[in-house]
């Protein structure tokens, strides 16, 4: 059992990096990963507190923000792996009539991050700077977060991460 185990985390971290490569994508971290001994050995094999995007901090933000909200969900990359340094998206599923909560945990930018949520449809749901947004899904399927980096952020691209968590009530 334990081998099969190994082998199915394996497979889905291979997913995961394989995802990565994408680019302005993020990875997307599962509550089943997110505890993982080997999602963490993953995230220090790849240098991710070098490049901004620290873990702990991250997951720590993100159950505060949350508040009421049960975590589901946290994607992260570091800034600099994003080939369009202006606008990164990212994507998530939800299910109709369902109430969630978005939390903005990026890290090291120096502007507010403009951030668009989008339905299924690409209908704009909300769009401000703000970190955290409240909304009910009209329909289920794959939603959007867009981050917009301001100007200055664009030039120094190091210690910087995208993040976010999402939540549901």
């Amino acid at each position: 059992m334990k081998k099969i185990l190994f082998t199915l985390m394996l497979c889905s971290l291979l997913g995961s990096l394989i995802y990565w490569n994408k680019p302005n994508r993020i990875e997307f971290v599962s509550e089943s990963t997110f505890h993982s001994d080997l999602k963490m050995i993953s995230a220090s094999a790849l240098n991710i507190n070098s490049t901004g995007c620290n873990l702990k901090q991250l997951k720590n933000e993100a159950r505060i923000e949350l508040d009421d909200y049960t975590f589901e969900s946290m994607a992260y990359k570091p800034y600099e792996d994003f080939k369009d340094k202006n606008i990164i998206i990212a994507e998530f599923g939800v299910y109709s009539n369902e109430n969630y909560r978005i939390i903005n945990i990026s890290q090291g930018f120096i502007k507010p991050l403009k951030i668009n949520i989008y339905d299924k449809k690409h209908n704009l749901i909300q769009s401000n700077t703000n970190n955290i947004f409240d909304f009910k899904a009209s329909h289920s399927g794959n939603y959007q977060i867009e981050f917009i980096v301001a100007p200055e952020d664009t030039k120094n691209t190091n210690k910087k991460c995208i993040a976010f968590s999402l939540g549901y009530k």
